[in-house]
């Protein structure tokens, strides 16, 4: 599970890119709620068919907000066999990851230029030396 706060981010992470999308017959993406579950479980809510999203006849599959709504495995004695996935948390944790990449991208840059600038006084140094000691700094 990867249900994270500001200490275990990098657990949601890895979760995050575990998850498969796949496309269904119209070659539109998706994702299994059941997977998903597995994963993020706050992200995912079992409704009954008789519930569904109630007021919006159209949003059965999740196209008009962010709940993508498929039908599960086999359903356990008393649960629902019909799971939404809330797209908004998988969305919230994808820019999550994305802060902390180009947080880590900067500090790389940083790093980069300062070890391009250590680079640059090092050659200066070498080509120094390998001309020789120059006429005026040597001793009578």
């Amino acid at each position: 599970m990867a249900e994270w706060g500001e200490h275990n981010r990098s657990a949601a992470h890895d979760a995050f890119k575990q998850l498969q999308v796949r496309t269904d017959g119209d070659q539109r993406l998706l994702l299994v709620p059941n997977e998903v579950e597995k994963l993020f479980p706050s992200a995912v809510r079992s409704f009954d068919d008789d519930e569904g999203d109630k007021g919006d006849d159209e949003d059965e599959e999740g196209e008009g907000d962010s709940m993508a709504a498929t039908s599960g495995d086999e359903a356990a004695e008393g649960q629902s066999d019909k799971k939404a996935i809330d797209l908004s948390q998988l969305l919230l944790t994808q820019m999550s990851f994305v802060q902390t990449m180009e947080k880590n991208m900067k500090a790389m840059s940083d790093e980069i230029r300062g070890l391009t600038e250590a680079n640059k006084a090092l050659l200066g140094r070498v080509a120094r030396l390998e001309r020789g000691p120059s006429e005026g700094l040597m001793a009578p």
